[in-house]
């Protein structure tokens, strides 16, 4: 059982304790170096996306305004053509009297 694995891994091996701590300890260190790697390349990650989400947030923003200013724009420009159609029926209606009374003085 657990004293022949350990006496056949003490043996077979030849390994001590102290060459199987040392193991140990190298692997953790390897892994830990590995961590270190990972989460810096996290870290770069994270600032990229960090950085395209303030650049999407900016383009939104400005897509908003650009949308208000459109949309104001528009107002303008339907106020305006509503003025247009105002004076064009002023200026058709001052024709029409224009032509009555020609066609008076014709007479």
């Amino acid at each position: 059982g657990v004293v022949g694995d350990y006496d056949r891994r003490g043996s077979v091996f030849g390994e001590s304790d102290d060459e199987d701590a040392s193991k140990i300890k190298a692997q953790l260190s390897s892994t830990g170096k590995q961590l270190n790697l990972l989460k810096k390349e996290y870290d770069e990650v994270a600032e990229e996306n960090a950085a395209l989400n303030k650049k999407f947030e900016d383009m939104e923003a400005k897509m908003e305004e650009f949308n208000k200013n459109g949309l104001a724009e528009l107002e303008l420009l339907r106020i305006e053509n509503s003025d247009l159609k105002v004076q064009v029926a002023d200026l058709s209606e001052a024709l029409n009297e224009e032509k009555e009374y020609t066609s008076v003085l014709r007479l």
